[in-house]
C-alpha cells in the first residue's frame, strides 16, 4: 500500500507545472482579487434590485474608459450569474450572498491561474 501511494505522490510531482515566481503568484492574486470585488460589486446591485440592464450600461462605459473590451464580457459573465441566483429578503441575507458570490469568485479565478497538485482528490 505505501509503495501505491509514494508512486502516486511522486506522479503529482512529476505532473506539477514549473513553480510560478512570486510576481506570477502576485499578479494572479492581484487579478483575481479584482474580479472577486467586481462579483461582490455586482452581486450586491443584483441584491438591491438594480436592473441588470444599469450593471450592463455600467460595465460598457468602464470598459470604454480603460480601453479593455474583455471587462465588459467578463462583467457581464459575472452578472448573468449573479441574476441567475435568487434575491435574499433580509439585509443580512443579502450582504452574505454577495460575500459568498466574491468569495468564490475569488476561489475559482486562483484556481484556474495556479492548478493544485490537490486537485483530482
Amino acid at each position: 500500500m505505501k509503495k501505491i501511494i509514494s508512486t502516486v505522490a511522486l506522479m503529482g510531482v512529476l505532473a506539477l507545472p514549473p513553480p510560478a515566481t512570486s510576481d506570477s503568484i502576485r499578479e494572479d492574486v492581484s487579478t483575481c482579487s479584482s474580479m472577486a470585488n467586481a462579483a461582490y460589486e455586482i452581486m450586491k446591485a443584483r441584491q438591491n434590485g438594480v436592473p441588470k440592464a444599469r450593471i450592463a450600461e455600467t460595465l460598457l462605459k468602464v470598459a470604454e474608459e480603460r480601453g479593455e473590451r474583455s471587462l465588459f464580457t467578463v462583467g457581464m459573465a459575472l452578472a448573468d450569474v449573479a441574476w441567475s441566483m435568487p434575491r435574499m429578503e433580509t439585509p443580512a441575507l443579502r450582504q452574505h450572498m454577495a460575500e459568498d458570490f466574491r468569495d468564490k469568485v475569488f476561489s475559482a479565478c486562483l484556481n484556474a491561474s495556479t492548478p493544485s497538485p490537490l486537485h483530482d482528490f
